[in-house]
């Protein structure tokens, strides 16, 4: 029976791990892989007047007293997210939060409720360009994912400044990324990347792939020339990246 236990526990941390980082790839920047489940609610069925009858805790550790530092809520539909069903505590501990598979889509204001926010996962929600994130400072590791955002401008120049100290942003998935998911050019890619890495300037890692020195020394110039990059780039969804470059 011990074993069956303990079977179990790690079957649920590899998930809980797995739905964060494993579809990128990257797992040490931000939070802790070492983390444990402690407790998880199994009945997923909502019901009709609780939105967030299903979530995940974690701690670091195993011990009962430590902080819950990791908060999952997916895959509830969710387009807002129920602030009164979440313990009071978690707004002051919590320093990972699993959005992922809901319908959020312009109001994620409620973020700014987590005081200790380092990573947030929104993959597979409805954010578009007009998204307004609040101000979030402590913020390291942003996941957009499959969202339904079009263009660079006005959404980076907007999150560059509410979310300033990211190390990890990636937007796979959207049309204003052009990869081999929405048939775009390795040359638009590398313009595109160019255009996000200048507006972060301690990224580490955009989308699958990390920043290189090489990299950052492109893009700091390019703040400083007028570029045609729309022309450059000849996709619809980046028509308007020249609007977010700097001409001086």
């Amino acid at each position: 029976m011990g074993t069956s236990s303990s079977r179990s526990k790690k079957d649920n941390e590899k998930e809980c791990i797995s739905s964060e980082h494993g579809r990128l790839g990257w797992t040490e920047l931000v939070t802790s892989t070492s983390s444990r489940v402690l407790r998880e609610f199994p009945d997923c069925r909502k019901p009709e007047n609780s939105p967030a009858s299903c979530y995940t805790l974690e701690r670091q550790t195993d011990d009962p007293d430590s902080p819950v530092t990791f908060l999952s809520i997916a895959f509830e539909e969710l387009t807002s997210l129920p602030i009164q069903e979440i313990p009071d505590q978690l707004f002051n501990t919590v320093q990972s939060l699993d959005l992922s598979n809901n319908r959020f889509s312009r109001d994620v204001q409620f973020l700014s409720e987590f005081e200790s926010l380092a990573s947030v996962n929104l993959d597979h929600n409805r954010l578009e360009c007009l998204t307004a994130f609040p101000r979030l400072p402590r913020l390291r590791s942003l996941s957009l994912n499959f969202n339904r955002i079009l263009s660079l401008h006005p959404f980076v120049t907007s999150l560059a400044t509410q979310c300033p100290r990211l190390i990890f942003l990636s937007m796979m998935g959207n049309e204003l990324c052009p990869n081999y998911l929405n048939g775009g050019t390795e040359q638009q890619n590398e313009l595109y990347r160019l255009y996000v890495i200048r507006h972060f300037p301690n990224l580490r890692y955009v989308d699958d792939g990390p920043v290189s020195p090489i990299e950052r020394e492109r893009a700091i110039a390019s703040s400083n020339t007028h570029s045609s990059l729309s022309a450059q780039l000849g996709h619809s969804s980046l028509g308007s990246v020249d609007e977010g470059i700097d001409t001086e």
